[in-house]
């Protein structure tokens, strides 16, 4: 558990701000580091320019001009001048003063008269004489307000830090002390202090996993595991399915019967690419849990994806009498108490819901198993609260949708956690066809020819709406994709039926549009990447999936998946007027395992800096360790000698 924000005076006004990006505690604010940073040590000279690269440029204001855009112009002491324009901030131009000698830092462009540009840069009149840190912007906080803290977050650190074990053993390896690590990432002071800083960072996260995991390691073999004798019911269960298991399906279920059947504690992860039937395994281990008159909680991220889970279980097991039930946070607590309290009297074996789940309400009368889908997008409180699940003897079954190759996951987990690899997938399912597209109504008209056949589409986005910030002015949103859409397809007959979906939209509302476009009653959903995993459309055949190039490969790879479900050609079309190594990739491979692999490749050691690398994302974690092998294997070295 982290320290409260308020121990370094965050009102709660600011907590909820906070929240917006995850940060909870003074750890969490600690690990949000600067999305990029601006060095003022040597500002470039305006004659030195070069479009497309970020520099920081010093000049004294020799114009400024109000209207759309705004704009102020510079000249420097070798009287070559330029212009820096202010999209839709005018308060910021009425702020800066005639010859006034300033900094601006931000990226070169060209502007309309050909000349360099910088448009809505970052910008001080005095000389800051260092590297400057750049956050990514949480509504309603100043970036002042931001640094402040932060900087109240690192002497908090330094104040309450002790000389234990870790740090001990950080020292072995020589590397920077903590606090002063913090310090250098959110305020380098040059490349080698912050190279130093990273690799502080990368120990922590690595000697934090691996203690985490040698604990409940030595706590699976402490406890007494829920005992499981009968097995003829998930027999039955695996023959009567209208298919033939995959190779892969098959061996991770066989797996799970043994080791339980052992009397051994089930600590799996399930990885598999997409579509490869990873629910299908957590299904028939619930059908063993049943059997031995134990329960199983399933939790899912998001709310789509825990109906969809409801659902598949629903079906696969109603011919069992086995009883499922959904539990989310906005049921109406008639329904809810009822829920809560057939799932203490056993009355339902199968409960299946998001991080309402974890409600300390929530009473099992014999837990037999947690399956936890997608589990690096819930944070460490919640995890915590599922470790109290674990303690009660029960197995454990993590689902990824990001695949691991298996010589990757035996470098990081070595033989401490299971991986049940699924490396095929169902017979009858083809590989989607995947191709770069520059042309917006390229992929109109093949979403078109598909809609005629009787088939229906995604459309997916960056943006919910569009930027204010001219460095996104070209990137798509879901607001403009539909206007987009609507009109080129208004002289189409017949027309297209094209509903919208986005994050800042209420759960039940894309819940409602979701089963309105699973029912057939639309041809086009217009959506964010909220798509990305949950949503089970069988007759959806293309996705577009507009501005590709930004999105990481991972996510091109899970947005893919949502098509081609049930037999039929599935089309992916990544449209992007550049040609990236990333899209190379994927139109290149089709297996999970292979991009995983090349996405590690392409990234190499990678820079700290983003708001990704905020957080318990379990998935950082895995490629830190796989880029600095050699810490690893110190680090797992000590923590099984140590403790």
């Amino acid at each position: 558990m982290g320290h409260l924000l308020s121990q370094i005076g965050v009102t709660k006004q600011k907590e909820n701000q906070f929240l917006q990006k995850k940060i909870e505690t003074v750890e969490d604010l600690l690990n949000f580091f600067p999305r990029k940073y601006y060095d003022f040590r040597v500002p470039t000279k305006l004659q030195d320019l070069k479009e497309d690269t970020y520099v920081v440029v010093h000049g004294r204001v020799v114009d400024v001009m109000t209207g759309t855009p705004n704009a102020v112009e510079i000249s420097d002491a070798d009287g070559y001048h330029m212009k820096i324009f202010f999209f839709g901030q005018s308060w910021l131009v009425d702020s800066i003063q005639m010859n006034t000698s300033m900094y601006f830092g931000g990226k070169i462009g060209i502007s309309g008269w050909g000349v360099y540009s910088m448009t809505n840069p970052i910008y001080v009149s005095k000389y800051p004489g260092g590297i400057l840190p750049v956050y990514s912007k949480i509504q309603g906080m100043s970036d002042q307000y931001l640094k402040g803290k932060i900087k109240e977050a690192i002497s908090f650190l330094r104040a309450t830090a002790s000389f234990d074990q870790k740090e001990r053993d950080a020292r072995k390896l020589g590397l920077m002390e903590k606090a002063s690590a913090y310090e250098q990432i959110h305020q380098p002071k040059d490349r080698d202090s912050f190279k130093k800083a990273r690799m502080r960072i990368d120990f922590e996260r690595i000697y934090d996993f691996y203690k985490e995991l040698h604990q409940s390691v030595q706590f699976s073999d402490s406890i007494q595991t829920v005992s499981v004798k009968k097995t003829d019911h998930l027999e039955s269960f695996v023959k009567t399915l209208p298919f033939a298991l995959t190779h892969g399906q098959a061996a991770a279920v066989e797996m799970i019967k043994q080791d339980a059947l052992a009397g051994k504690r089930l600590n799996a992860i399930v990885s598999g690419d997409v579509g490869c039937g990873k629910t299908l395994v957590a299904i028939a281990a619930s059908v063993l849990m049943w059997e031995n008159n134990l329960q199983t909680v399933v939790m899912a991220p998001t709310l789509v994806l825990a109906k969809q889970h409801f659902e598949e279980f629903s079906n696969r097991l109603s011919s069992f009498g086995i009883h499922v039930a959904l539990l989310t946070s906005d049921q109406k607590k008639k329904e809810r108490t009822e829920i809560l309290k057939k799932v203490a009297s056993g009355d339902i074996e199968v409960l299946i819901g998001t991080h309402a789940v974890l409600s300390p309400e929530l009473k099992f009368r014999h837990l037999g198993l947690t399956v936890i889908d997608e589990e690096h997008k819930f944070g460490v409180r919640q995890k915590e609260t599922i470790m109290e699940f674990d303690k009660l003897g029960a197995h454990h079954l993590s689902m990824t949708a990001t695949p691991i190759p298996r010589s990757y996951a035996m470098s990081v987990y070595g033989n401490m956690v299971k991986i049940l690899t699924i490396p095929d997938k169902p017979a009858g399912r083809k590989e989607t066809i995947t191709k770069h597209v520059s042309c917006l109504e390229t992929a109109l008209d093949v979403i078109y020819d598909e809609i005629q056949k009787g088939h229906q589409a995604y459309l997916v986005t960056p943006f919910i709406e569009e930027s204010d910030n001219d460095q996104f002015k070209d990137i798509a949103s879901v607001a403009t994709m539909s206007i987009e859409a609507r009109k080129y397809y208004s002289s189409r007959t017949p027309g297209v039926r094209i509903a919208c979906i986005s994050g800042d939209m209420k759960q039940a509302d894309i819940l409602e549009i979701v089963d309105d476009f699973a029912k057939g009653k639309y041809d086009l959903l217009i959506s964010t990447t909220i798509v990305e995993v949950g949503v089970n459309i069988p007759n959806a055949t293309v996705i577009a999936i507009i501005n590709a190039d930004r999105f990481g490969l991972a996510a091109l790879h899970q947005l893919r998946g949502r098509v081609g479900r049930n037999g039929e050609q599935g089309i992916c079309l990544l449209v992007s007027d550049m040609d990236t190594p990333r899209l190379d990739t994927l139109c290149t491979y089709s297996s999970g395992f292979d991009i995983a692999e090349q996405d590690l490749k392409l990234r190499g050691p990678g820079e700290l800096t983003g708001e990704k690398q905020s957080g318990d994302d379990s998935q950082i974690v895995i490629e830190t360790i796989l880029r600095r092998p050699k810490m690893a294997s110190a680090v797992r070295k000590m923590i099984e000698e140590e403790f």
